[in-house]
C-alpha cells in the first residue's frame, strides 16, 4: 500500500483533505484523526472533489472533512494532532508539532543546518567548494539520524 494524502485546517474547526492509494485506485481509504497518538475520530475518504479527479487522483472520490473537537482547536500548544491512514498508520498531516518541546541538541542542529543552507544558497550561481558541500551534507545526514532516533523513541 502506497497511500498518499493531504489536509488543511480551517478557522471554523474543519480538517479537509484527501487520501488515496494509487496501487488500489478505486479503494476508499479510512482516515484516523489522532490526539497525542490516540485515535479520536475515523472517517472514510470517499467524498467527491472535481480538483482531485482533474489531478489524476483516482476518480475524485477520495476526500474527507472532519470537524475537530473544541479541545483541539484551543491554542494550548500541548496537543499533537495528526491525520493518518487507518491500515498503515502513515501520517500525512499533523499540527502543533512545532509547538512541542524540542530536544536542545536537535534545535541546535536545525539552527546549524539552516545557517549552512543559507551559505550554500548564497553560493548558488557560483561554484561552491566541494568541501563545503560535503560538510553540509554530513551535517544534514547527522541531523536526520537524530530526528529518526527521537521519532522512534516517541512511538
Amino acid at each position: 500500500m502506497e497511500a498518499r494524502g493531504e489536509a488543511h485546517y480551517d478557522e471554523e474547526g474543519g480538517l479537509h483533505g484527501w487520501c488515496w492509494d494509487p496501487g488500489d485506485p478505486t479503494a476508499r481509504m479510512m482516515v484516523e484523526l489522532t490526539l497525542d497518538g490516540v485515535v479520536i475520530r475515523s472517517v472514510a475518504a470517499s467524498r467527491f472533489r472535481e480538483d482531485l479527479r482533474e489531478r489524476g487522483i483516482g476518480d475524485g472520490y477520495h476526500s474527507f472533512t472532519v470537524i475537530l473537537p473544541a479541545a483541539i482547536r484551543a491554542e494550548n500548544g500541548a496537543a499533537h494532532v495528526a491525520a493518518r491512514v487507518a491500515r498503515t498508520g502513515k501520517v500525512f498531516w499533523q499540527a502543533n508539532a512545532l509547538k512541542l518541546k524540542i530536544d536542545d541538541n536537535i534545535a541546535a542542529g536545525l539552527t546549524k543546518a539552516g545557517e549552512q543552507l543559507q551559505k550554500l544558497s548564497a553560493g548558488w550561481g557560483r561554484r561552491v567548494p566541494d568541501g563545503q558541500t560535503v560538510s553540509i551534507a554530513r551535517e544534514l545526514k547527522m541531523l536526520a539520524a537524530r530526528l529518526r532516533e527521537k521519532a522512534a523513541l516517541a512511538r
